[in-house]
C-alpha cells in the first residue's frame, strides 16, 4: 500500500468510521451513557499513569503489555521502556492530555444536556472539580499547555457567571498565584516537567514557528499528506541557522497543529479553520471547552485529521446539546422577553434559526 492511501485509510477514512460511529452511539445509548463510557476509558487510562508516576509495581508494566500486542512503534516504546513520562494506555503523554480534555468536553456537554443549559449561567461545582482532575493527570503526565487552556477557561468562565463568581474567582486567584509559584519551584526541584521550560520540546518554539510559517510561504498549496518539516530543513537552513536554537527544525516537528495543517493541506485549510472559528465563536456559551482543546493542539503536532480519533467520537453529542440548550432557553423565556434581534439572541451565545 502506498503512503499516500495508507494515510487516507487510516487517518480520514478512520475519522468518518468514528463520527458515524460516534452518532450511531449516541443515538442508541443516549448522552449519559456515551459520556459514561468516554469517562471511563480515559479514567482507566489515567489511573494506570497515576500508577506510573508514582511507580507502583505493574504501572508500567501493564503498558508494556499493551504494546507487546500492539506492537508499539519505537517511538511510542521509549515513554515505557525508560519511564520517561507516564502516558496511561495512551501512545504517548500528549495524546493522554488530549483525551483528557475530550473527557472533560464530554461532560460539559453532558452537563448542558443534563441542566437544560442552566450550568451555563451559574456556577456548577461537579465541572470546576472535573476541571480540577483535568489539571491533576496534566500535571502527572507532565503537559503544560491544558494548564495554559485551563487558565483562560476560567478566567471567561468566572467573567460570565454574573458579580458573585467573578469576585469569588478574583480573590481565589489572587490567592492561588503565590501558592502556584511555591508548587511550580518545588515541582521543579524535584523534576516534574510542566515546572521547566528548558527542557527539548520548549526550547526553540519560535524559531520552529518561523520556520512552518518559511514553509508555507515557499509553498502554500501544501506539502501533501506525506508532509514531514524535519526532512526539508537543507534548503532552508541558510536562513534559519542565524536563529536562537536552530537546530530544532532538524530533530523536531513544527510542535503546531495549525502550522502542520496549513503545510500538509495548503491554503484552502485556513479557510476551512475560519468557518471552524465562526462556528465556535457564535457558540461561545456552549463551546466554552473548546479553547482548552485550541490552546493544547497549538504546541503540539497532533488534533482533528492527525492522531486525534477521540474528538471524532465527542462530536456526536453537540448536536443534542445545542439542541437541547435551545429548547430549554426559549421554554424558560417568555417570549415577550425574548431578544427580538438575531444579533441580541446571538449575544447569549444561543444559536439563531
Amino acid at each position: 500500500m502506498s503512503p499516500l492511501a495508507r494515510q487516507i485509510l487510516e487517518i480520514h477514512v478512520q475519522c468518518v468510521f468514528g463520527l458515524l460511529l460516534g452518532a450511531a452511539m449516541v443515538s442508541i445509548w443516549g448522552v449519559r451513557r456515551m459520556t459514561i463510557v468516554l469517562i471511563a476509558c480515559v479514567g482507566v487510562s489515567a489511573i494506570i499513569a497515576i500508577a506510573q508516576f508514582l511507580n507502583l509495581p505493574g504501572g508500567w508494566d501493564v503498558r508494556a503489555a499493551l504494546g507487546d500486542i500492539q506492537d508499539d512503534p519505537t517511538g511510542t516504546q521509549r515513554w515505557y521502556t525508560r519511564h520517561f513520562r507516564p502516558l496511561g494506555l495512551s501512545f504517548s503523554p500528549v495524546i493522554l492530555a488530549t483525551q483528557l480534555i475530550h473527557a472533560f468536553m464530554a461532560y460539559w456537554a453532558y452537563r448542558i444536556f443534563r441542566t437544560r443549559g442552566q450550568c451555563l449561567n451559574q456556577l456548577d461545582y461537579s465541572l470546576l472539580f472535573a476541571l480540577f482532575l483535568l489539571i491533576a493527570f496534566s500535571t502527572i503526565s507532565g503537559n503544560r499547555s491544558p494548564l495554559l487552556g485551563v487558565v483562560a477557561f476560567l478566567v471567561i468562565y468566572f467573567a460570565t457567571r454574573g458579580h458573585k463568581p467573578l469576585l469569588l474567582g478574583t480573590a481565589g486567584a489572587l490567592l492561588a498565584v503565590p501558592v502556584a509559584l511555591y508548587l511550580l519551584g518545588s515541582l521543579d526541584d524535584a523534576g516534574v516537567r510542566v515546572a521547566s521550560t528548558d527542557d527539548g520540546s520548549a526550547v526553540g518554539r519560535i524559531t520552529l514557528a518561523k520556520y512552518g510559517l518559511l514553509l508555507f510561504l515557499d509553498q502554500p498549496m501544501g506539502y501533501g499528506l506525506g508532509f514531514n518539516s524535519i526532512e526539508l530543513w537543507p534548503a532552508h537552513w541558510d536562513y534559519i541557522q542565524h536563529y536562537p536554537n536552530a537546530q530544532t527544525i532538524r530533530s523536531f516537528s513544527l510542535h503546531n497543529f495549525f502550522l502542520n495543517s496549513v503545510n500538509k493541506y495548503g491554503v484552502l485549510v485556513i479557510f476551512a479553520g475560519i468557518f471552524t472559528m465562526f462556528f465556535i465563536f457564535k457558540r461561545w456559551r456552549i463551546l466554552l471547552p473548546f479553547i482548552i482543546y485550541v490552546i493544547h493542539i497549538f504546541f503540539h503536532n497532533d488534533g482533528p485529521l492527525q492522531s486525534d480519533i477521540l474528538i471524532w467520537y465527542i462530536l456526536p453529542l453537540l448536536p443534542l446539546t445545542l439542541s437541547r440548550q435551545v429548547a430549554a432557553y426559549e421554554y424558560q423565556t417568555p417570549r415577550h422577553q425574548m431578544p427580538a434581534s438575531r444579533a441580541a439572541r446571538a449575544s447569549y451565545g444561543v444559536p439563531t434559526r
